[in-house]
């Protein structure tokens, strides 16, 4: 399930690291900063994090603008902003993630699972907020011990951000943890090891070292599905099984409606020999609500079913109701054909 927002949080932390270097002692590193961003507009919108990142450094810096470390970072960030302009859709580009905000986000916020907030009733009894907690903790722990120096307000101000914004939704948790992390190592740097502090930390790393062995190793579980260690084709997530039976036994099954978790894969998978309903990167928010959903009630099923002469259906396991499969195994047009523990197949008599 990885996506292209793993640059982002790679990015992120690159320009993290270049604005706390020049708290701890100024660098040459600040004029990698274009390039960074220049790689960051043709990879994922998350870029304007950056913007936030520079922008803060320059605020509560602003006692050195006579300075040239300062007037040097304050070129750069405005060069870094234009240069974001270089990007296949030039302005439109730019001003995508602003319009997504407002428009898509949500409707995602809405309808989409990932998207609620990490203190949700789904995900607050979840394992990894025994984690995050212990982020925060670390993190407030190593702010106290900064409250004199003189980064303190900007990294207060940075570490608030990042926990508002990994709050905010589920699926930034893993941007909020790689910056905590890159934070509270910045931090750390700048206090006298007390035994107390020490243990703290020893603590922190035994229990980072314990997590990581045990995920390497056994996995661990998602709202959508198991996750093991390695790379290529998981056979424990995807529906290689539901493919290969209609492949075999209905190779020409007509207009197939899939759940859009399945939808990328299948695309993949099909190569366009079948084609697919909807997918992961469809962002036409009106389709989505208007066109996808309706499928999911009683009232609009046969309706849309008829309307697109849907011949086939393939839901996966996470992320659709029971009631849904319930409604088309009890509707008296389909047959249930195949069931594997990631997917359901139904084939339209």
């Amino acid at each position: 399930m990885e996506r292209t927002s793993i640059f982002s949080d790679l990015f992120l932390i690159v320009t993290l690291s270049i604005i706390l270097c020049e708290c701890y002692r100024p660098s040459r590193f600040k004029y990698a900063m274009p390039l960074v961003f220049l790689l960051w507009v043709n990879t994922h919108p998350s870029f304007i994090l950056g913007w936030v990142l520079c922008f803060g450094y320059l605020l509560f810096y602003i006692k050195d603008y006579k300075q040239n470390n300062y007037i040097s970072f304050l070129f750069l960030s405005v060069t870094s902003v234009l240069i974001c302009l270089f990007n296949p859709q030039f302005i439109n580009g730019v001003l995508y993630p602003f319009k997504f905000a407002f428009s898509e986000a949500q409707v995602y916020k809405t309808y989409y699972t990932e998207w609620k907030s990490t203190l949700d009733p789904l995900f607050i009894n979840r394992s990894h907020n025994i984690f995050i907690l212990m982020q925060i903790f670390l993190n407030a722990l190593l702010l106290f011990f900064n409250r004199k120096e003189k980064s303190f307000y900007l990294s207060l101000f940075l570490s608030l951000f990042f926990i508002a914004y990994g709050i905010s939704s589920i699926r930034f948790v893993t941007t909020m943890s790689f910056t905590l992390i890159t934070l509270n190592v910045f931090l750390s740097r700048t206090i006298n090891y007390k035994k107390g502090i020490n243990f703290t930390l020893i603590f922190t790393c035994l229990f980072i070292l314990i997590l990581s062995i045990h995920n390497i190793f056994y996995g661990y579980n998602t709202m959508s599905g198991p996750r093991k260690f390695g790379i290529g084709e998981s056979n424990e997530f995807m529906p290689q099984g539901a493919v290969e039976f209609i492949n075999k036994k209905f190779p020409r099954p007509g207009n197939v409606f899939n759940t859009h978790f399945l939808g990328n894969y299948l695309a993949w998978k099909w190569d366009g020999k079948i084609k697919v309903f909807y997918h992961g990167f469809v962002t036409d928010t009106n389709f989505y609500v208007n066109e996808y959903l309706p499928f999911f009630q009683y009232k609009t099923f046969n309706e849309y079913v008829k309307k697109y002469d849907i011949k086939c259906i393939i839901v996966d396991a996470y992320s659709v109701d029971v009631a849904f499969i319930q409604m088309v195994r009890t509707n008296p047009s389909w047959t249930f054909v195949y069931e594997d523990s990631k997917s359901a197949v139904f084939i339209r008599n």
